[in-house]
């Protein structure tokens, strides 16, 4: 389809992830997609998961800052998210399991 030509597929993976003894943990992941110096649009998202008895909801966030800002790549859990990556708080997609 002409339509989706040019249309690029993204993965991104939580690396090993241990799963802490509490009854709610976020995790957040922090990545650059690259080549977006220009405007992009999401087409499509969909969840990989591997644990589903673990996994309630995901969410992709933008960050709203300068393109010359530099925000640091981070895996971990969200209450020790950066400072400087909390200007990516605006949902941009969201998934919920039933």
């Amino acid at each position: 389809d002409d339509y989706f030509r040019n249309v690029a597929h993204v993965d991104i993976l939580m690396k090993d992830v241990e799963i802490p003894a509490t009854d709610t943990t976020y995790w957040c992941k922090v990545q650059k997609l690259s080549g977006t110096s220009k405007r992009r649009h999401i087409v499509e998202f969909e969840p990989i998961i591997r644990s589903e008895e673990f996994v309630h909801h995901m969410e992709v966030f933008h960050c709203e800052t300068g393109p010359d800002v530099e925000i640091p790549l981070y895996e971990g859990n969200c209450d020790d998210l950066p400072d400087e990556a909390k200007v990516c708080s605006r949902v941009m997609a969201l998934w919920v399991s039933y």
